[in-house]
């Protein structure tokens, strides 16, 4: 699919491609578009990446927090985590 687009097969990467490779560099996919950054035209585009990524900084705080709690609730949540995630990949 990527090599696909590097070769010139095609013009445009699909969806798939898209979510992928903002995941790669650990950005929302609205880093992509060109509406986010028009709405950020006047930041550098390191500060645009910052602005992609917020959400970063929010799941490590969360995480700590968890790693905080005592053991008990830990496991509830890790338990809760891991029912989430084998439900999204059934739906």
């Amino acid at each position: 699919m990527l090599s696909s687009l590097r070769r010139g097969r095609a013009v445009e990467p699909g969806f798939g491609i898209i979510v992928a490779v903002a995941d790669g560099f650990g950005v929302d996919i609205a880093f992509f578009t060109r509406e986010f950054h028009h709405q950020h035209q006047d930041q550098s585009m390191a500060q645009r990446v910052q602005a992609a990524n917020a959400t970063w900084p929010q799941l490590l705080r969360l995480a700590a927090d968890i790693d905080d709690l005592p053991e008990p609730h830990r496991a509830t949540i890790q338990t809760l985590i891991a029912i989430l995630a084998t439900r999204r990949r059934d739906e």
